[in-house]
């Protein structure tokens, strides 16, 4: 492939890249949003997904898709579902604990477990600002959950940093398993060009089934929503789990995976600001401090530099 079109390949995927991550960090404004309407964060993933699941899916036949998938990408899609409802599951729980931009900023540590799970996975090599990062980026979230400040430990605010921290992981995992089932060496080329609409529909179906038993399994069912209701879940389906992760899913295996972390750093960048303008989030100076550390930690640990 010549340079110039390599170039304008990344350029163009970079762009869609940063797109979705622009379109996931209103995510937390929704959950913000519903659970002011009275969801609770379990069934409010669920909806999540059943509508991202449904538009998914309806999209695929729009398109004349094949709703249809191979035993080797059912796989995929059961093991994505499980982890991508693992992650709403705690995520969704910090955000309303302690805030949609702190919880995105403890979110996208992720930069540091993906990169571990790369090197040990795919033998990926571990930078010298990684290793300078991964004390830094834990200097910054001790003070941004507020150690240090006069800010109240509570079981409640612990528990939300604890979420924020389990989203992490779990997110991280599912970057690598989402990476993995594009590349997967025991798909046919056939299997490798098949549409994403059906697999990404299955897997968000895969993951409300899910959230709707542990839902149950909490005492919280389904509980009918309230007209605004409807309309945030809807909203939050179309922009987050459709068009965003279509944009993520198309470019995160065309880019590296240290750039593609960077770039989603603009997640809870943009989700600060929401938070701030919308909700009036506010932090401790140390908190500011902690929140620009982790994230100047985040960038050091994705960079592609020795």
């Amino acid at each position: 492939m010549p340079a110039q079109t390599a170039e304008q390949d990344t350029l163009k995927y970079t762009l869609l890249l940063a797109l979705g991550a622009l379109l996931i960090s209103f995510a937390p404004v929704f959950v913000k949003l519903l659970a002011a309407e009275g969801m609770t964060p379990t069934p409010l993933g669920a909806w999540r997904l059943i509508f991202g699941g449904t538009l998914l899916l309806a999209l695929a036949l729009a398109f004349r898709k094949s709703l249809a998938l191979s035993k080797r990408r059912w796989m995929w899609a059961a093991l994505l579902g499980v982890i991508f409802a693992a992650d709403l599951f705690v995520w969704h729980k910090s955000v309303i604990i302690i805030g949609a931009g702190m919880a995105t900023i403890l979110g996208n540590m992720q930069v540091f477990f993906t990169s571990a799970l790369g090197s040990i996975l795919y033998k990926e090599k571990l930078t010298t600002l990684f290793k300078i990062a991964v004390p830094l980026a834990l200097a910054g979230v001790a003070l941004l959950t507020g150690i240090g400040s006069e800010l109240e430990f509570s079981a409640r605010y612990l528990s939300g940093v604890g979420f924020g921290l389990a989203t992490a992981v779990i997110y991280a995992i599912y970057l690598i398993a989402l990476k993995g089932s594009s590349h997967d060496a025991r798909l046919s080329p056939e299997e490798k060009q098949a549409s994403p609409l059906a697999l990404l529909g299955w897997m968000s179906l895969v993951s409300a089934g899910l959230l709707t038993g542990a839902g149950k399994l909490e005492g919280v069912a389904l509980a009918p929503m309230t007209q605004l209701g409807w309309v945030y879940s809807f909203s939050l389906a179309l922009i987050a789990q459709v068009l965003g992760w279509l944009a993520i899913y198309h470019s995160l295996s065309k880019l590296p995976a240290s750039r593609a972390a960077l770039i989603l750093l603009l997640q809870p960048t943009f989700a600060s600001i929401w938070g701030a303008i919308l909700f009036h989030e506010t932090l401790t100076l140390l908190q500011l401090g902690g929140a620009a550390l982790t994230l100047f930690a985040i960038y050091l640990g994705s960079a592609r530099r020795n």
